[in-house]
């Protein structure tokens, strides 16, 4: 398997699971992680970063792919 598709992959499974992790968090907001507002604000910051960082090194892996 090529490293843009594993690249795309990890980052469309991410996706879904930021998704869900959102309509779990709507129905009970604050039960999910038992942190800090800040811990849990970094923790989020993070996921995101390297969400789109997996996005991003797909999209680059393809374009030399071709």
């Amino acid at each position: 398997m090529q490293k843009s598709k594993i690249f795309l992959i990890i980052g469309g499974v991410m996706w879904v699971v930021a998704i869900l992790f959102v309509l779990v968090l709507m129905d009970n907001p604050g039960t999910l992680l038992p942190l800090s507002a800040q811990a849990a604000t970094a923790v989020y910051i993070i996921y995101l970063a390297v969400m789109i960082a997996m996005f991003i090194l797909g999209m680059i892996f393809r374009k030399k792919g071709r």
